[in-house]
């Protein structure tokens, strides 16, 4: 039953409700817009409860799903980006939204962190496991956002003389429905010298970049990462899950000629040992090469949550103590859980609740996540939870 059509530009957007789904709104109407980066978005008043879908099609007969699918908590309008880059719309195209009644578990508002102009829109907490860690959340793009490059940092680790920065949603080329999507971490060290601390940055590890559906990578993405600390690397692996009904997959470079999931700490040692801070006096470089001869990283001592920069929607965060490798049916299960887990070391809904941001330890372990000062958070994108 199709119910409205907006019309821009020969392009055509309605909704279209299954049979037994019930009866729409009869003022609804999805709309289609270019945003101001020349990305054409299709919006629509979703109804709390109601799951929807996207089909698109060049001839209004044979219809196509989008990937996808679309939920929220509360009544809002949902949308998302069906061309990046109006100017490459095809010319004659389709698109409608399908409500059904399927039933959906773990819906809400998510967290919009990194909005901010002065990059302190995180949060944090001044411990961490020991032993190694697995942290988990689900990510989504600014609808719109697309062609760029930089670092969209959503979790930080630290020991005492460490850190590790963890990269999601590195959209760096689009072409029509591909995208280059990158993920990866970034290491930084510490090491004392002439009274002072120098950090120089090491190496990207853990690296992630392939082409896919351009649909998919600006949609929903879960990512986890486990960190494992020993006394000669440390273990970095990744993984992703491209959309809700998507499969979790490794996410790491590793073969027998590049391993970028590990840290060795002789070789990084050997690329630091005269490698001398440009500032540093000739008098110091023989100490300078004692301190990293010595340097053995710290077990993790404090980390942080939140987008860096650009903005970044996030929900549902978990962190657990673990040093063994989990299994793809473990992460599945862990992307899933809608409900508190008192196994985890920390659980975080990490929605938008009350008009402010839940960032409370729902394990039993009261491990709440704490505002770094002078940030602000706000409502981000509805994550649309799991078809029951």
């Amino acid at each position: 039953m199709l119910l409205r059509f907006t019309v821009l530009a020969g392009i055509f957007a309605g909704l279209f409700a299954l049979p037994g789904a019930g009866a729409a709104d009869p003022e609804f109407a999805a709309t289609l817009r270019p945003d101001a980066g020349n990305n054409l978005i299709l919006r629509w008043p979703g109804q709390a409860g109601k799951r929807y879908r996207i089909e698109h099609s060049s001839d209004m007969s044979t219809w196509a799903p989008w990937p996808g699918e679309f939920a929220c908590a509360a009544n809002r309008e949902l949308d998302s980006m069906v061309v990046p880059g109006f100017g490459n719309a095809p010319q004659r195209q389709f698109w409608r939204v399908v409500g059904t009644n399927v039933n959906s578990v773990g819906a809400c508002d998510s967290v919009e962190m990194g909005h901010g102009p002065l990059w302190y829109d995180l949060c944090e907490r001044n411990d961490a496991p020991a032993g190694g860690s697995l942290f988990s959340v689900w990510t989504r793009l600014p609808v719109g956002w697309t062609n760029w490059w930089h670092n969209m940092e959503v979790f930080s680790l630290k020991g005492s003389n460490w850190s590790m920065s963890y990269i999601v949603a590195n959209i760096s080329f689009v072409e029509g429905a591909q995208a280059m999507y990158n993920a990866n971490t970034m290491l930084g060290v510490n090491f004392e010298c002439g009274g002072r601390t120098y950090d120089p940055y090491d190496a990207d590890y853990s690296w992630y970049y392939r082409w896919g559906q351009t649909a998919r990578q600006t949609e929903w993405v879960w990512v986890a990462w486990q960190t494992v600390v020993t006394g000669d690397s440390i273990r970095v692996r990744q993984w992703l899950k491209f959309g809700v009904d998507g499969a979790v997959i490794p996410a790491w470079d590793a073969d027998a000629n590049n391993d970028t999931s590990e840290v060795n700490l002789a070789k990084l040692r050997e690329r630091f040992r005269t490698n001398y801070p440009a500032d540093m006096p000739d008098s110091q470089h023989a100490e300078w090469e004692h301190s990293v001869a010595a340097w053995v990283p710290s077990d993790a001592v404090s980390f942080q949550v939140g987008a860096h920069s650009a903005g970044v929607y996030l929900t549902h965060a978990r962190l657990e103590a673990r040093s063994t490798e989990p299994t793809l049916a473990e992460l599945e299960a862990i992307s899933r859980r809608t409900s508190p887990d008192p196994t985890a070391w920390a659980d975080y809904e990490l929605n938008w609740k009350d008009g402010a941001a839940n960032l409370t330890d729902r394990s039993g372990h009261n491990r709440h996540l704490q505002p770094v000062p002078g940030g602000t958070f706000y409502r981000g994108s509805a994550f649309p939870g799991f078809a029951q």
